[in-house]
């Protein structure tokens, strides 16, 4: 599964092994106090996981190698500061998760 986090939107996309998009969805950013609840939400959000065996996530702001969120990125995803995305995503859902700034995700797609 594909997640885009967006200031506005979260968007989620079901791809498959030659990389085409299907069940595509999305939800409004929600104001989150803090990482808990952004992540509860994130994850409570998503579409069923069923036959998915690894998410991927993007967001805006500064994120490591490791998804470590190192900025604040939007008003909207304050409660995202200071987390690790693959930690969080994957002790909700139990699957595997990288991540990554959307930045960067232009330069994968060449």
């Amino acid at each position: 599964m594909a997640v885009d986090i967006g200031g506005t939107f979260i968007k989620f996309g079901l791809v498959d092994e030659q990389h085409r998009v299907s069940g595509q969805c999305k939800v409004p950013t929600k104001v989150c106090a803090d990482k808990k609840a952004f992540f509860d939400y994130l994850c409570g959000s998503m579409p069923p996981l069923t036959g998915v065996d690894r998410i991927g996530v993007c967001a805006p702001g500064l994120i490591d190698r490791a998804g470590n969120v190192k900025s604040y990125a939007a008003p909207s995803l304050d409660g995202m500061f200071g987390s690790n995305i693959p930690a969080e995503v994957t002790a909700r859902t139990g699957l595997p998760c990288a991540a990554s700034t959307t930045a960067k995700l232009p330069g994968c797609a060449s």
